[in-house]
């Protein structure tokens, strides 16, 4: 799939490396409406020779100056790599080396490649090991109780309980509310509910339930899908 396959409102992940540096930012493709950019990416299309997308306008996080919007992020040439990672059907799809420039000024970046992206992974629900703590509500008792999110994918999510815990009866089919655990590495929160399907009970006393999302799968596969491309570029094994 080529850069320009792509459409108005997807959210675009842009890793930038420069040695053993990365930085990481998130925007996503947007529509031209204005004839003068429209003809304008035409024009640097055919001077170029190559694909071009527009992204809405990469800027810093806040600006330097009170009172004043922040200001457009500049992505030098050189001894720099650029890539971007999208997620479409549940499926990521990774472009390797492309350009981020700007255009005289105007309200979007634009993202060159020529070269022709092929998914990074074909499961329908990749799914990521987390391993980090959280809190749910179980039907028929009181206040949320602590657990352990240990895997999540775009359909399902599994929940892991110490002994000393004790959620009532939860059997499948019960629904399990309000799953919340906060994820360091990408600074989100996640606030989900789930349908118990099956129940695994360890040795330890600890109880493992597997169990079908209930809701926001397309942000959770959004989601599995940037953590797994993260573990890519850090070597790690894909779980």
């Amino acid at each position: 799939m080529f850069i320009n396959q792509l459409t108005a409102g997807e959210k675009i992940h842009i890793r930038v490396e420069k040695g053993t540096n990365t930085m990481d930012f998130t925007t996503e493709v947007i529509q031209l409406t204005s004839e003068v950019d429209i003809l304008s990416i035409q024009q640097h299309e055919r001077k170029l020779h190559t694909k071009i997308l527009p992204v809405k306008l990469i800027t810093e996080q806040k600006s330097s100056v009170p009172g004043k919007a922040p200001a457009a992020i500049s992505f030098p040439e050189g001894n720099i790599i650029y890539k971007i990672s999208v997620v479409r059907d549940k499926t990521p799809y990774v472009w390797r080396r492309i350009t981020i420039r700007r255009i005289d000024k105007t309200p979007f970046h634009i993202l060159l490649s020529n070269e022709d992206a092929e998914p990074t992974e074909r499961r329908a629900n990749p799914r990521i090991s987390l391993g980090v703590q959280g809190k749910a509500r179980f039907i028929g008792v009181t206040g949320m109780l602590p657990v352990t999110v240990k895997n999540i994918s775009g359909g399902g999510i599994g929940i892991l309980l110490d002994a000393n815990v004790n959620p009532g009866a939860v059997n499948p089919g019960s629904l399990i509310q309000d799953v919340t655990f906060h994820d360091e590495e990408l600074d989100e929160d996640f606030k989900l509910s789930a349908f118990v399907i099956r129940v695994t009970r360890y040795t330890s006393g600890r109880v493992l339930y597997g169990c079908r999302l209930n809701s926001k799968t397309v942000e959770v596969s959004a989601y599995v899908n940037r953590k797994l491309y993260l573990k890519q570029e850090r070597g790690e094994e894909l779980s």
